[in-house]
């Protein structure tokens, strides 16, 4: 099993918020190598932000051919003087020259030399880190989407803050309601991710529910869940317009694997949470139709020597991926060890 750890909100940057040990890179998705890119697991419709570096010819000449440089380099941002992180080194007092939104070279101080007129960024004693990928929440600063009527305002709202804590794209999770009701709030929240312009990159929607197990309902008001139902699904598929990436969903109830199959064949991840599944459900689900699982040991079946549930299922899985809330609150940091 892989984790997926999501963290509490941390700040990035100084006192006012800037942002300056973020990056957010759009639109790199061609042969070249890519730094950062999120993880293939996503699926081609989520891979829509890459991290790119360009390497120079000889140390010293700077990032970009002498004929391209001039005019060009007064848009150009490097940002130095951080620790940077890629996916394979660790780099001290490092530079980041980004054009774009397109991350042009990156290494060290004593390889690249900051061009003339470019925008320094400084970013001494700070981390510099490929953006985080949130790809389960319902909002931030007093902003979510439980409310139809705002709806239009919301992700843009939600997306202006995300950067400060280190966030470039998410999956953004709307209230689960009746039918109808899910039907309008899908229709809105597409509407609004397509027109939103600024701020993180929303990636799409994370439907928890409404097909979850009420023995492990958590927060989840009794009276919304229901059984589920694959006619039903494809009228919230529709109605988010390609914009439902993950769905949760309980294996254990009846024709939920029907649901994942027919998610499957729609490009939609199928995600095994809020459960009441034995052992054996939950390791037939996640080795045929779930490869994600929503927040483990919380809401599901937990670990025990004779009945290992949800839980064991996840731990022994080889090919899982779990997201892991590690706020210090839902899971003991023991547990979050051990996983």
């Amino acid at each position: 099993m892989v984790i997926v750890p999501v963290y509490p909100p941390v700040e990035f940057g100084n006192r006012d918020n800037d942002p300056v040990a973020v990056v957010m890179a759009f639109g790199a998705t061609d042969h070249e190598a890519h730094v950062g890119a999120p993880p293939s697991w996503l699926g081609p419709s989520l891979r829509m932000h890459s991290w790119r570096k360009r390497r120079m010819s000889h140390p010293g000449e700077g990032y970009l051919p002498s004929s391209e440089q001039g005019e060009r380099t007064s848009l150009m941002k490097c940002i130095v003087n951080g620790t940077v992180y890629t996916p394979t080194a660790v780099i001290p007092n490092g530079v980041m020259a980004i054009e774009g939104g397109i991350i042009q070279a990156l290494g060290s101080a004593e390889e690249l030399e900051v061009p003339a007129g470019a925008e320094v960024i400084d970013a001494s004693a700070k981390n510099v880190v490929p953006g985080f990928i949130d790809i389960h929440f319902y909002g931030c600063g007093s902003h979510s989407l439980t409310d139809l009527d705002s709806i239009p305002e919301e992700p843009e709202a939600i997306s202006s803050l995300l950067p400060r804590w280190g966030t470039s794209s998410d999956l953004i999770s709307v209230l689960v309601s009746d039918h109808s009701s899910l039907v309008r709030f899908l229709e809105a929240t597409a509407e609004a991710i397509a027109a939103q312009e600024a701020g993180a990159q929303p990636l799409g929607i994370h439907l928890e529910g409404p097909y979850l197990d009420p023995e492990r309902r958590g927060a989840f008001p009794p009276e919304l869940l229901r059984e589920p139902n694959v006619d039903e699904m494809e009228d919230y598929l529709r109605a988010a317009k390609g914009y439902i990436r993950i769905v949760t969903l309980a294996p254990n109830l009846p024709h939920s694997r029907s649901v994942a199959r027919r998610l499957h064949q729609r490009g939609v991840l199928a995600s095994l949470g809020h459960s009441n599944a034995s052992y054996e459900e939950a390791a037939s689900a996640l080795s045929e139709d779930f490869p994600l699982v929503t927040h483990v040991f919380n809401a599901m079946s937990g670990l025990h020597h004779r009945k290992p549930g949800v839980v064991g299922a996840v731990l022994t899985s080889e090919g899982a991926i779990g997201m892991l809330i590690c706020d210090g609150i839902h899971v003991h940091p023991a547990a979050e060890a051990c996983s």
